[in-house]
């Protein structure tokens, strides 16, 4: 498994200095180089940042947050490519443990597309370094109450064909890597590659039928050593003990289709199946019964199969003056734990314009996750339920400045009450974009 891991980043760092070469290698004085910077200052404050049970010695934080952002973009009339970076700072206060938290987190990504009559290429990379106490709602979101670093790698290609006017091929691939700090007992670093080829109809202008088969890989990196202890009737026999890492392997079919009711009101969804075989080792001791009684530790590999069904969904509204959309989905996703997560997710959302500078929203997010291998290692916290509440407003007074003030409830349940938590964020953020400057040849 360390080779394909060593193979998975070898494959990012190539994507990479791929995409940095096409846009080294773009034609002088026939493409348009521009730069485009940005910076975001914003306050928060946490009431549970480490989204600790009730029952726990919480203590409140006030996060200071500097948000620089920079872009390079070159194209062309049948070629575009782009490189972004942008950076973290996070300085903590108001607990004993503040400065425990203090992140410099950052995050590094490419984009290149490339199209021709009928046929367009992609490539996106990302390198990303954060922690595991992060905001956005995911299946790992109280999988753990301590900030431990994380590093994600990641290359995405992809290649769409217009088979003919109203029909399209579409194949999408993606290796992502994740690499989690060795003194973090319980998670694992992972592997997970997918790849997905989705054929599309135009049946009219309104109606499009679609269908899509994917396969992925879910690989656990990290090995567990330990050592084993068996009696066998007349003495105990000790044995060194490795077990290699889990894998997974899914393979899904979706149909489905989108259908535009009227110029406001349209809606997508899929539906469809997987199947998930996942393979790992247990540890096992084989006795022999003849004199003297001995046994011999060693290991045996046990595969499991699950099956489920898959949806994906969005309904959306436009009013005059409010946008109304309605999403969920079951899906599986990788997680930290060193499992597949079969993760069920709502989320409603509404925004209003309230003057031309002025808009209020408002999201409410469910979000339910199970393991769905049996390969994780916090089992006791493999099942959560999120409710996340979330009503903001944005003031943007010109093209330039943006203000936005947002206020986050969030609710979490570990399976038991005793370990339920919940968390209030308050944030206030002032951003400023400069206007992007052509760099000169």
């Amino acid at each position: 498994m360390p080779g394909r891991a060593t193979c998975v980043v070898g494959c990012v760092a190539v994507a990479l200095g791929s995409a940095l070469t096409l846009i080294a290698a773009a034609p002088a004085g026939a493409a348009e180089w521009t730069i485009g910077p940005a910076l975001e200052m914003r306050g928060e404050y946490n009431d549970n940042v480490r989204l600790r049970p009730s029952d726990e010695n919480i203590r409140s934080v006030r996060v200071a947050r500097l948000l620089p952002l920079a872009d390079m973009r070159v194209r062309e009339p049948n070629w575009e490519a782009s490189v972004e970076g942008r950076l973290d700072l996070q300085r903590y206060t108001g607990a004993d443990d503040a400065e425990d938290l203090d992140r410099e987190n950052g995050r590094l990504g490419i984009a290149s597309t490339y199209n021709t009559p009928r046929t367009t290429w992609g490539l996106e990379g990302r390198y990303e370094v954060d922690t595991t106490l992060q905001d956005e709602l995911t299946s790992d979101l109280g999988l753990v109450t301590e900030q431990i670093e994380r590093t994600t790698k990641q290359v995405a290609p992809r290649v769409g064909w217009a088979i003919t006017p109203r029909t399209r091929l579409k194949v999408d691939l993606r290796y992502q890597e994740v690499s989690i700090d060795d003194e973090a007992a319980g998670l694992s670093d992972f592997q997970y590659g997918f790849v997905t080829a989705a054929l599309s109809r135009e049946l009219s202008r309104r109606l499009t039928l679609s269908g899509a088969l994917g396969y992925s890989v879910f690989d656990v990196l990290d090995k567990t050593r330990f050592q084993a202890v068996v009696f066998t009737g007349s003495a105990f026999t000790t044995g060194q003990i490795e077990l290699e890492g889990a894998q997974a392997k899914t393979a899904s079919l979706r149909v489905g289709g989108s259908y535009e009711v009227s110029p406001t009101l349209s809606f997508d969804l899929a539906v469809g199946a997987r199947r998930t075989k996942t393979r790992f080792e247990v540890a096992q001791a084989v006795f022999f019964t003849f004199p003297p009684f001995s046994a011999v530790i060693g290991t045996r590999e046990e595969t499991i199969s699950s099956t489920g069904f898959l949806i994906n969904g969005e309904l959306r509204k436009r009013f005059q003056r409010t946008d109304l959309s309605l999403k969920l989905s079951r899906d599986l996703s990788p997680s930290i734990d060193g499992g597949l997560d079969e993760t069920d997710t709502v989320t409603l959302g509404v925004e209003r314009r309230i003057s031309p500078a002025v808009k209020a929203g408002l999201t409410l997010e469910h979000l339910q996750t199970e393991e769905a291998t049996g390969a994780a290692t916090q089992s006791d916290e493999q099942e959560r339920t999120v409710l996340r509440i979330a009503p903001r407003i944005i003031w943007r007074p010109n093209r330039r400045w943006s203000v936005v003030a947002k206020y986050t409830h969030t609710r979490l349940d570990r399976g038991n009450r005793e370990a339920m938590a919940k968390q209030n964020l308050m944030s206030l953020s002032l951003e400023y974009t400069w206007p992007r400057a052509s760099i000169p040849d």
